[in-house]
């Protein structure tokens, strides 16, 4: 499918990942007779085919082994539903969804995963590799998400945990504690993005199965009727997961912009604090000086009348 392109635009050398909002899926399907390719004998092609476009979102650990990097992956998938032609591009920035793909389809993976007989079992072997898909886009994410609230933590443990001093914490904020904070938002709703953009995606990809186990063109659609179910279902499953994880990763903003315009609040009492602070050693100058006068207009004269 051209529209590949769009996904594989994502990707290349860089310092930063880039475009890590983007999110489709594409869908072309040639079943009907007036939408049929040509047919190719010699290569295999009956010309009823259909195309998918998709790409996903996983957390990945960093060269510290934290779960802190958001990776993308962009999928090509295009099967004859005569044949069992069956095509994979994979678009990735790491080789583990290729290692993935070798155990689903290695010696010890499932029989019913690895084969290729007939357009059945290719298609049965192509929802395999699409749950693997799902699969890898929703690991990682509820420690990264745990990660997230246990560096919200330990930045704001003493604004609400702390000692108080005269109506303020002993704690004093900086300005680059709002800043940190401020990170900490941004990764909250990066994360949120990132996994709503799944959801979508993978509520496209049961929602193309769904439809074309009902699509009075698809050959296969009465063999294939079971296999789609436990399909739909294992995706549902993850659906439900991502579900979840939002409405973690939305409770946690509402916690990350309390603390921040709890820090805020004593920050802005510390200025405070330390404006009556200078007020106080100005008084204490001011004090001084008019001692100081006093004094000298006390003993000046007499020193004049006394050289």
């Amino acid at each position: 499918m051209p529209a590949y392109l769009e996904f594989v635009m994502a990707f290349g050398r860089q310092d930063e990942p880039k475009d890590l909002r983007f999110s489709s899926f594409k869908k072309q399907i040639s079943l009907a007779s007036s939408a049929r390719l040509p047919k190719i004998s010699d290569l295999g092609r009956s010309g009823q085919q259909y195309q998918l476009c998709y790409n996903l979102k996983h957390i990945a650990r960093d060269t510290k082994g934290d779960f802190s990097t958001i990776r993308q992956a962009a999928i090509h998938h295009q099967f004859d539903v005569v044949t069992g032609g069956t095509l994979w591009i994979v678009t990735a920035g790491r080789r583990s969804l290729q290692e993935r793909y070798k155990d689903l389809t290695g010696k010890d993976a499932k029989t019913e995963n690895k084969l290729f007989g007939n357009s059945l079992e290719c298609l049965q072997s192509s929802l395999a590799a699409h749950v693997m898909f799902c699969s890898w886009s929703t690991e990682n994410w509820r420690w990264y998400i745990k990660s997230l609230e246990n560096n919200l933590e330990a930045a704001t443990r003493l604004t609400i945990h702390g000692p108080r001093g005269q109506g303020l914490y002993h704690q004093k904020y900086q300005p680059g504690d709002l800043q940190t904070l401020q990170r900490q938002e941004d990764l909250v709703h990066e994360a949120i993005a990132a996994l709503e953009a799944n959801q979508r995606v993978i509520g496209s990809l049961h929602k193309f199965y769904a439809s074309l186990k009902n699509n009075q063109d698809f050959p296969l659609r009465h063999e294939a009727a079971g296999c789609i179910d436990v399909f739909t279902d294992q995706v549902e499953d993850f659906l439900s997961d991502i579900d979840h994880l939002v409405q973690r990763a939305f409770t946690l903003l509402k916690i990350t912009n309390g603390r921040k315009e709890l820090v805020t609040q004593h920050f802005q009492s510390q200025s405070t604090e330390n404006m009556e602070k200078m007020n106080r050693n100005m008084e204490k100058e001011t004090i001084l000086v008019r001692i100081v006068t006093i004094v000298t207009l006390i003993y000046l004269p007499a020193t004049f009348v006394s050289y």
